[in-house]
């Protein structure tokens, strides 16, 4: 079995959390928050935009918690961390995990700046460790069923794909917080990034990326629409996408 450490118990947190709770070959050990007083009111996943699932106080009530994460590192010896900070914390808290010699699990974007992200990678092939970014459609059924199609070809070639992914601003937990609206990239970073990974997974890299986009209230790209093109594969794919509109707008 292994221990495993949450760090970050905003609504990510709690569903990593119940993950872990509920896997037979996992060990939740201990929980890391800013404010450690608050991981017990923030039990609901309708601090989300989807419902996760909910947690019984009791089930954590015996979880070890920590406000720093070098003194949980020390304290409870977890074999891996699940970091769900917010995205301008990303990079010095797996940073930091992986020169514990832990394995980590980082929640998606890895980092704003790529010389960062790439910093991370030769860090964890260096230190032999799991490095892994919580792309999480690729895993989802419908997309898996994509990808065996695109493999296979059992349809036939693919020749037009169109990813479509909207949501309105986000105004739960710490999107509240300037400092974390103004440093998580928008919408291009949050929420469309899920539509290039699967693009890049499906078909890898493009030959040529075509894109417009048009700012809000989070950064200079919360509405992004481009078309990628494949030369060789002729194959092209539309990403189109933002959190621009009013909050209550459903997630879609």
């Amino acid at each position: 079995m292994k221990k495993i450490a949450v760090v970050g118990f905003g609504f990510m947190g709690l569903t990593h959390t119940i993950n872990i709770i509920n896997h037979r070959d996992l060990e939740l050990v201990a929980i890391v928050n800013r404010d450690p007083g608050l991981i017990e009111k923030k039990l609901s996943s309708n601090a989300g935009n989807i419902q996760t699932g909910d947690l019984d106080s009791d089930s954590i009530r015996n979880i070890k918690k920590f406000s720093d994460l070098d003194e949980c590192i020390k304290s409870t010896e977890p074999d891996a961390l699940v970091i769900c900070v917010p995205t301008f914390l990303h990079y010095e808290m797996a940073k930091q995990a992986m020169l514990h010699d832990r394995h980590v699990f980082l929640e998606k974007p890895m980092c704003l700046d790529i010389s960062q992200g790439n910093e991370l990678i030769d860090l964890a092939l260096k230190k032999n460790k799991i490095f892994m970014t919580g792309h999480v459609v690729r895993f989802m059924p419908p997309y898996r069923q994509l990808k065996k199609f695109v493999d296979t070809r059992e349809l036939g070639d693919l020749k037009f794909l169109s990813l479509y992914r909207f949501s309105g601003r986000p105004d739960w937990g710490q999107w509240n917080e300037k400092s974390v609206m103004d440093s998580s990239g928008g919408a291009l970073f949050d929420l469309v990034i899920h539509d290039i990974d699967l693009a890049n997974y499906l078909l890898g890299l493009p030959d040529i990326i075509d894109c417009t986009y048009l700012p809000g209230k989070l950064s200079k790209h919360d509405y992004v629409n481009a078309m990628w093109k494949y030369g060789q594969k002729n194959v092209h794919v539309s990403i189109e996408g933002g959190n621009i509109f009013h909050s209550n707008l459903p997630f879609h």
